[in-house]
């Protein structure tokens, strides 16, 4: 056990959370251990930002193809040498 100081804004805030069987450590860990859901980032970036994020994202895939495709092909023509 360890004992922590919160201010009463987190406390309630917890206990608004908290279920009626669970403690603080039990709300502690299950919002400690949560993933958000995609549907949490809807509407975070502007128009402008996703277009730009999308824009870099293929550009990366399209580098990283280039050099797994370079990589493949080394690979196939050490495993023909003798």
């Amino acid at each position: 056990m360890k004992k922590i100081t919160i201010t009463k804004e987190a406390y309630d805030a917890l206990n608004a959370l908290r279920g009626d069987r669970e403690t603080f450590s039990d709300v502690i860990l299950r919002i400690a251990k949560r993933r958000p859901s995609l549907q949490e980032f809807a509407g975070i970036l502007s128009e402008e930002s996703g277009d730009e994020l999308e824009r870099i994202i293929k550009e990366n895939r399209r580098k990283h193809a280039i050099t797994r495709k370079a990589r493949m092909e080394r690979i196939i023509k050490a495993l023909d040498e003798p």
